[in-house]
């Protein structure tokens, strides 16, 4: 089973922002170790949805640019109502638990864990 890395609107924040940040390089540079490791990199609608909005609201064209390039490189999960509902049955404790599951994952950035995996589950997810 391979494993799958869901983006969140932090990391794709991160890696689609043009001012090249010390933690914006670090996770881009975290995110070229996932897709050279061959891990499966999701970009869920729902936080392109997310990230887009904001920078339309903010006229970031240039953000813009960038988190389309990234969507279109990599795999893109489609928002669905089966999908929603899937996700309200995650357990409460599964997020209440989840500052004790954080780990880096290869590498992460600058010091700070951005990934987690729920044990029953091959995904991980950015946070």
């Amino acid at each position: 089973m391979s494993q799958v890395v869901l983006l969140d609107t932090g990391s794709l924040g991160l890696v689609t922002n043009p001012r090249r940040s010390q933690q914006s390089v670090a996770c881009a540079q975290w995110l070229q170790a996932l897709v050279a490791h061959g891990l499966r990199v999701i970009v869920p609608e729902i936080a392109d949805y997310e990230v887009r909005r904001e920078l339309l609201r903010a006229k970031k064209e240039r953000g813009l640019a960038r988190l389309d390039a990234l969507a279109s490189r990599l795999e893109y999960l489609p928002l669905t109502t089966a999908a929603m509902r899937q996700a309200t049955l995650f357990p409460p404790s599964a997020y209440s638990g989840l500052a004790s599951s954080l780990h880096t994952y290869p590498g992460g950035f600058g010091g700070v864990d951005l990934d987690f995996t729920f044990s029953q589950s091959p995904a991980i997810a950015t946070t």
